[in-house]
């Protein structure tokens, strides 16, 4: 059991808040929610709770591991777009705004970003934050025309009723706020600028990398078990693998597209 002094919890809900490392924001609301707005901690100013309870309620539902809240928006020719929906190993889901300095000194690092993992098969949804489609649209010109042919799916979308409830789900209380997925739309990074989100990705290929090695050594050790020439072993090694991997999407996909390039 974990006994806490009065001022322990502020502290440390502080020390998590407010740290730079990527995925503090999760023990930052276990403290909030299990000693501070449960009352159990007494001394708090009403305006010190209230901005307490702000920050659980726009990040709960966000937090890395978790599956990432739906969003179903219009994109520019007025299709509604779901955000889980989209097929590819990785979705970026960016927020921005045609008026926010900080994302136009970002671009640049977000498209390198971008163009530098062409080979994870990547998708963005992005979310232009403000009502004025007009603004949306020459702002999409003028920042990713040059990436029409780069081989990653665009999808620009906007909530200018705010009928989504993006701002709360996803924590845009400021721009940009980046998110990254993975292919079941598990989110694996958050608030992430542009070079951050260049190091997640890489780190992503390297593990990706390993995972195509350790692949190749174990096809090089199960099939010598098997007779491949003959067409009823090579069916009963290909079912074999086909039962242990079924239950995953993404087990059976890496297994069987790396079996056939072997």
């Amino acid at each position: 059991q974990i006994i806490m002094c009065d001022t322990c919890p502020r502290f440390l809900f502080d020390l998590f808040n407010s740290s730079s490392i990527m995925g503090m924001e999760a023990p930052a609301i276990h403290i909030a929610t299990n000693y501070i707005l449960n009352g159990k901690i007494k001394g708090l100013s009403q305006e010190a709770l209230m901005m307490i309870n702000l920050f659980v309620e726009f990040n709960k539902s966000s937090l890395i591991g978790m599956d990432a809240p739906e969003l179903e928006m219009s994109d520019t020719s007025g299709k509604k777009v779901s955000l889980r929906g989209i097929k590819s190993n990785y979705t970026i889901v960016y927020f921005y705004d045609d008026q926010c300095k900080v994302c136009k000194a970002d671009m640049p690092y977000f498209k390198k970003a971008l163009l530098n993992n062409l080979d994870l098969d990547l998708s963005v949804f992005a979310v232009y934050t403000q009502p004025s489609e007009k603004k949306a649209k020459a702002y999409i010109k003028e920042n990713f025309s040059d990436l029409n042919n780069s081989g990653i799916n665009f999808y620009f979308v906007s909530d200018s009723l705010l009928e989504s409830d993006f701002q709360r789900k996803y924590a845009v209380l400021a721009t940009p706020q980046v998110f990254l997925l993975d292919e079941n739309k598990k989110i694996v990074g958050r608030n992430l600028k542009g070079e951050s989100l260049s190091q997640l990705l890489s780190s992503l290929k390297n593990k990706s990398d390993k995972s195509v090695v350790e692949l190749v050594d174990f096809f090089d050790n199960y099939f010598e078990e098997y007779n491949l020439s003959d067409s009823t072993e090579r069916k009963a090694a290909f079912g074999l693998l086909f039962e242990k991997s079924k239950s995953s999407p993404k087990r059976y996909r890496d297994i069987f597209g790396e079996l056939y390039l072997y």
